[in-house]
């Protein structure tokens, strides 16, 4: 337990970044919360799997608890004025990913929404040009050009993805 999460940038391991009750349910690596009742749910869930990260002042709560940990100061965003407590948990998810220095990210469930999440993925992608994202959305024929100047950015459909895993799980 400490007041600022150490991650290894050359860890071998697969980490998995997710956000909200779903992700600390499932276990993943790392569930970024970012407001106290969400908090309090993942908290009390039974056999918690998974490290839940929160911003300091939610952190503080739990501070006794071995399964949190406290968000980065995200240096490299406060010229953005990204306030990991006012933007939404997938963003603060996706900046968690890109400062444990991640090669390549996969978007699952990612939410698009043309106000806020879309320009925020576009912006990271600007931030982190040497990580490769790769949007992973349900089989649909119509192909979304947002993300066409961006050759950090792969648009596929999970169908590719889970046959990706596959031969990757069968190597």
């Amino acid at each position: 337990m400490g007041t600022e999460l150490s991650l290894s940038y050359q860890s071998d391991e697969r980490i998995i970044v997710g956000c909200g009750t779903e992700s600390a349910k499932l276990g993943y690596t790392y569930t970024v919360v970012n407001d106290a009742d969400t908090l309090d749910t993942v908290m009390q869930l039974p056999d918690l799997r998974t490290t839940v990260v929160a911003p300091r002042q939610l952190y503080a709560k739990y501070i006794w608890h071995d399964r949190i940990e406290c968000l980065p100061p995200f240096d490299e965003l406060k010229e953005y004025d990204f306030d990991p407590e006012k933007v939404s948990q997938q963003q603060v998810a996706l900046a968690l990913a890109c400062w444990i220095g991640t090669p390549s990210l996969f978007l699952l469930g990612y939410h698009l929404e043309a106000i806020k999440e879309t320009p925020a993925l576009q912006a990271f992608a600007r931030l982190y040009p040497r990580t490769k994202f790769a949007f992973i959305r349900k089989p649909n024929p119509q192909k979304i050009k947002i993300f066409d100047t961006y050759t950090n950015i792969v648009v596929d459909n999970t169908e590719t993805f889970q046959q990706m895993i596959k031969n990757v799980v069968q190597a």
